[in-house]
C-alpha cells in the first residue's frame, strides 16, 4: 500500500523533470515582457484619440496586451458576426474558433479581454511543453532548448501573449504534427480542422498530414487504405465557416471580400515589398529615418525565414519542412504582417538552432530580445507593428 504514493510521487517528479525547462522558460520570458510593458505604460504616453480604446485603463499590467485586432475578436465574441460596414471593414474577415473560446470563458471570468489573455497564454504554455518534447524526441534537449528560446524571444513573440490567435494556432498546429507522427490520424485531422477554423492558413496543415500518412505506408500506392481520407477532415474548419456565412449572409466567400477591404491590403504587393527592401539599404533613407522601418522588418523576416528553410532542407523532417515552406510563401501575400505570421512556423526555430553555434546563437538571441522589447512597447502604445 505504501508503494502507491511513492510511485505517484516518482511519476510526478519524472513528469516535472520533463516539463520544467519549457515551463520555467515560458514563465521567465512572459514575466519579463509583462514588467517591461507595464513600466513603459507607466512612464510613456499612449496614443489617444478616436479609435484608440483601452481594455484595462486602470490596470496597466494587462492593458497593453489588448490592441488592434484584439478589438475585432472581442467584438465578435460579444456581438457575433455582422455584414454591416464599419469604416469599410467587416468582422467576417476573422475566423471563429478564438472568439468562440473567448465567449465561453468570459462567463467564468466576467471579462472578454481577460478571457482572451488567459486563452492565449495557456495555449502558449501548452504549445511550449508539447513542442519541446517533440523537438527533443527528434533531435536533442539542446536543440529543443534553443528552439524554444528563439520562439519565445522572437522580435514578434509578444503577440503570443496578446489577445490574438497566434498562441492558439501554434498549439493546434503542434498537435497536428504530434498526433500525425504517432499515426493517430483521426486526432491529427481533428486539430487540422480546428487550425483551419482559427486561421485560413490552417488549411495548409492538410498537406503535411497527408505526407505523414503516405510516409507511414512507405509511399507505396498499393498500401493505400481508407485512412488516406483522414486529412480531408481538415477541410471542415474553413468549410464550416463558409457554410455559416452562406446561411447567414448568403455568401460563403464573404471572409475573402472582408480581408480585401481597402486599407487592410491596400498597396500590399510584390512591388511595395521590393520598394521597402530597397529603401532599407539606402544610406540616405537610413541616415534620415525617412523609410518604413517596420515594413522593412517584415520583408527581412520573410527573407531570413526563407533562407533558413533553404539551408536546412535536409536537416528538418520532410513534413515539417514542407509545411513551413508552404505556409511561409502563402503568408507573404500579406507581407506587411509577415513577422507575426512567421512566429508560428516552428520548424524555422529548429532550423536556426541547428545552424548556429553557441556564441553565434547567443548574439542572435541578444539582438532578437532587444527587438522584442522595442516592438512590445510599440504595440502596447498603439503603434502599428504587424
Amino acid at each position: 500500500m505504501e508503494t502507491e504514493p511513492l510511485q505517484a510521487t516518482s511519476r510526478l517528479k519524472t513528469w516535472w523533470q520533463q516539463v520544467s525547462w519549457p515551463v520555467w522558460t515560458f514563465l521567465v520570458t512572459r514575466l519579463g515582457l509583462l514588467v517591461l510593458v507595464w513600466l513603459s505604460l507607466s512612464l510613456l504616453p499612449v496614443v489617444t484619440g478616436e479609435g484608440f480604446w483601452r481594455a484595462f485603463p486602470h490596470n496597466l499590467f494587462f492593458d497593453g496586451w489588448s490592441r488592434w485586432d484584439s478589438g475585432w475578436y472581442v467584438d465578435i465574441a460579444q456581438n457575433g458576426y455582422s455584414d454591416a460596414l464599419q469604416n469599410v471593414y467587416l468582422n467576417t474577415a476573422f475566423f471563429p474558433l478564438y472568439p468562440l473560446l473567448i465567449k465561453g470563458l468570459q462567463y467564468l471570468l466576467g471579462n472578454y479581454h481577460a478571457a482572451g489573455l488567459l486563452i492565449s497564454n495557456l495555449a502558449l504554455l501548452a504549445a511550449c511543453v508539447l513542442l519541446y518534447k517533440m523537438i527533443e524526441e527528434r533531435f536533442s534537449s539542446d536543440v529543443a532548448q534553443k528552439s524554444l528560446l528563439l520562439l519565445l524571444l522572437n522580435p514578434f513573440a509578444f503577440y503570443f501573449s496578446a489577445v490574438y490567435t497566434e498562441s492558439l494556432f501554434l498549439l493546434l498546429v503542434v498537435l497536428v504534427f504530434h498526433f500525425g507522427s504517432r499515426r493517430q490520424w483521426a486526432l491529427s485531422a481533428l486539430f487540422s480542422a480546428l487550425a483551419g477554423a482559427t486561421r485560413l492558413v490552417g488549411l495548409l496543415t492538410i498537406i503535411p498530414l497527408l505526407y505523414l500518412y503516405l510516409e507511414s505506408i512507405g509511399f507505396n500506392w498499393r498500401n493505400l487504405r481508407a485512412g488516406v481520407l483522414w486529412p480531408a477532415l481538415g477541410l471542415l474548419g474553413p468549410g464550416s465557416y463558409m457554410l455559416f456565412q452562406a446561411l447567414k449572409f448568403g455568401d460563403p466567400f464573404l471572409f475573402v471580400k472582408s480581408q480585401n477591404a481597402p486599407g487592410w491590403k491596400e498597396g500590399v504587393n510584390l512591388f511595395s515589398a521590393l520598394d521597402a527592401l530597397r529603401m532599407t539599404f539606402s544610406w540616405n533613407a537610413l541616415k534620415t529615418g525617412d523609410f518604413p522601418a517596420i515594413y522593412a522588418a517584415h520583408v527581412l523576416a520573410f527573407l531570413v525565414g526563407l533562407s533558413v528553410l533553404i539551408v536546412t532542407r535536409r536537416k528538418l523532417p520532410p513534413a515539417w519542412w514542407i509545411w513551413a515552406l508552404v505556409t511561409l510563401l502563402v503568408s507573404f501575400s500579406v507581407w506587411i504582417s509577415m513577422g507575426r505570421f512567421l512566429i508560428v512556423i516552428f520548424p524555422l526555430y529548429v532550423g536556426t538552432a541547428l545552424l548556429f553555434k553557441d556564441r553565434q546563437f547567443n548574439s542572435l538571441l541578444y539582438f532578437s530580445t532587444l527587438l522584442l522589447g522595442l516592438f512590445a512597447i510599440m504595440f502596447s502604445h498603439w503603434y502599428w507593428v504587424g
